[in-house]
């Protein structure tokens, strides 16, 4: 069951767009902070990967903030819960795939490192040159990438509380990229309170320092007052405690919503048989258009067994009804106006036609592209 998840998972993952733009984005990123950094800070340039490990926390919470969120907004969610009513494996296997994604641009990120080291970025420095801790600097760079994961997945499991607690993927976005760019100043604020220092240096907050604090100890242990191992401990407590935070609020989520696994296996059978009577379809025709046999159609409507999503879609284009009618019997959307508008499958929503976008219409689809050229500029004016 797990295996045929993960598989669902990656193919989703796979095809889309933002998937392949990443690593493109992500090298972009590196080049200009090439620049920006200067020529003399070849070592901190090589064991940063050019600072991969801001960006990359800024691409997956982009990544990750839609993996719950807009699954639940367009009730495909469900549709997952048909065919793995296990929800521990539903969720287990969002977070491992997005796991291999993490790893997957770090490789990248190394690779990256790896060729703009001969680019006339910074000064050429051996691999072999003692850096940090007395290492040299090929292990200080895959020591970071190391801690970086970890940094990275404590960010994912706090994206997936939030995507269980908050349905909307631009909000989901916004807060989690504002944890990750605030949070070290919230915390320092925190750690004013001298009292309570024993205490509050364990926010969770403080944990993004992490990475940071491995390859500039004395600035940040000066900010975060934990040591690496301490902020290590802290961050796999905190992802741990998130994680299954995020499984229970993303299990009652489930088992609230109107439409859960029973309605799912009840509504079925009986929309099939309505929608295919009303339409004069009998089984055999059916079957013929779906390339499956009458003894299917049958159990489908006996509600013994369930099509894949694959059939699903199928049938919403044969009987020309949206899934949410198919499966749970729910009333067709209203009409809209089809000179304005038109129906976009990839994302399951009506958008305004090409000419016709207005600044909110321009704002919902690219947001994301505005937060990145403001954090860009951030991260910059810092220098």
């Amino acid at each position: 069951m797990l295996r045929r998840n993960l598989y669902q998972e990656f193919y989703k993952l796979g095809h889309r767009k933002i998937t392949w733009w990443a690593p493109i984005i992500l090298l972009l990123l590196m080049v200009i902070t090439g620049y920006g950094i200067g020529y003399n800070e070849g070592k901190l340039l090589t064991v940063t990967n050019y600072n991969s490990p801001d960006w990359i926390i800024l691409l997956l919470v982009v990544v990750g903030a839609t993996t719950f969120s807009m699954e639940f907004q367009n009730n495909a969610i469900l549709t997952l819960l048909t065919k793995s009513p296990n929800k521990a494996i539903v969720y287990l296997s969002k977070y491992l795939v997005l796991f291999c994604y993490d790893c997957f641009l770090h490789a990248i990120a190394i690779l990256f490192t790896i060729g703009l080291r001969y680019a006339p970025l910074n000064s050429h420095v051996s691999w072999s040159t003692i850096y940090l801790y007395h290492e040299p600097l090929w292990e200080n760079m895959l020591k970071t990438v190391g801690v970086d994961l970890l940094t990275t997945m404590f960010i994912i499991s706090l994206v997936f509380l939030l995507s269980c607690l908050i349905n909307s993927n631009a909000t989901v976005t916004i807060i989690s990229l504002l944890i990750v760019f605030m949070g070290q100043f919230v915390s320092s604020s925190l750690l004013n309170y001298r009292d309570w220092l024993p205490l509050i240096k364990w926010n969770p907050f403080n944990m993004i320092n992490l990475t940071r604090e491995y390859y500039n100890y004395v600035t940040y242990y000066a900010t975060s007052q934990l040591s690496n191992a301490q902020l290590l401990t802290g961050t796999l407590c905190y992802t741990l405690l998130f994680v299954t935070l995020g499984y229970l609020i993303f299990r009652k989520n489930i088992s609230n919503t109107t439409y859960l696994e029973d309605a799912t296996m009840n509504q079925f059978p009986t929309q099939l048989k309505k929608l295919r009577k009303s339409t004069n379809t009998t089984q055999d025709d059916l079957a013929t258009k779906l390339f499956v046999s009458r003894q299917a159609i049958s159990k489908w409507e006996a509600g013994d067994s369930t099509p894949d999503l694959t059939n699903l879609i199928k049938l919403t284009d044969i009987f020309n009804v949206g899934l949410d009618t198919l499966v749970f019997g729910a009333k067709p959307e209203e009409k809209v106006d089809s000179t304005e508008f038109v129906f976009d499958p990839k994302h399951n929503r009506y958008v305004r036609k090409l000419g016709k976008m207005n600044i909110w219409d321009f704002l919902a689809g690219y947001w994301w592209a505005i937060l990145l050229i403001v954090f860009v500029i951030g991260f910059f004016s810092a220098f």
